[in-house]
């Protein structure tokens, strides 16, 4: 099933904060199919466009620049990134929803390949400078730039340690009127919407798929 999403659409992000070898961060990730009219556009206009969704997580993740881009040129340009299985299950979505263009973000731009990476992170002390907190102002762009979808999909999971960061984009997109979907969860105390898909668990995967269509389509 990968193989056959991989052929729909493309994948380009934004990687920022060169460190010598690799990008510590990424601030956006385009997902386009490309077999619609916005697969066309130039890669660096897909920011002036307006998406059909965008879907808010935790941090990147394992998704890379592709072979051959990720220098140190390419410091806040739109590249081709590998997508990763997360990736998947939105562009899962974006089939059944009929979208051309979804913009994933993140609570933080710091590129933890898995979420205990992340949580080791911020156990240590670490900011929302040093984790480049968007909703916080320290990404590379501002909500204002790039949250400009009419409707939000948030998704970043249930963990305690991102609720600061799950508070602060939860505050502004309600600011800023957008329609928001996701599997809350209401009795743990702060903003926590359900991943999208779960290490190991394709059932909860499947779940989530259809109640995040099932609220969009209501």
């Amino acid at each position: 099933m990968h193989e056959v999403l991989a052929k729909k659409f493309i994948v380009y992000g934004l990687f920022h904060e060169w460190n010598g070898q690799d990008f510590n961060k990424r601030a956006v990730l385009e997902i386009l199919r490309s077999d619609t009219p916005a697969s066309s556009v130039l890669p660096h206009d897909f920011l002036q466009r307006r998406p059909d969704v965008c879907v808010v997580m935790m941090n990147p993740g394992s998704s890379a620049p592709l072979p051959g881009f990720g220098q140190a040129h390419d410091e806040g340009r739109l590249i081709p990134a590998k997508p990763d299985r997360v990736q998947h299950q939105i562009m899962r979505l974006m089939a059944m929803m009929d979208w051309q263009h979804a913009r994933v973000i993140n609570l933080a731009d710091i590129r933890a390949a898995k979420s205990a990476d992340l949580y080791a992170l911020i156990e240590s002390g670490a900011d929302s400078p040093r984790l480049g907190s968007l909703f916080a102002g320290h990404s590379c762009v501002s909500p204002e730039q790039v949250v400009t979808a009419p409707v939000a999909v948030c998704a970043w999971g249930l963990d305690a340690r991102l609720a600061p960061w799950a508070q602060q984009a939860q505050h502004w997109l309600e600011s800023h009127q957008l329609d928001i979907h996701g599997v809350r969860v209401e009795t743990l105390g702060h903003p926590a919407y359900r991943y999208p898909k779960p290490v190991g668990n394709w059932a909860a995967a499947v779940a989530w798929l259809d109640s995040v269509y099932q609220s969009l389509r209501s």
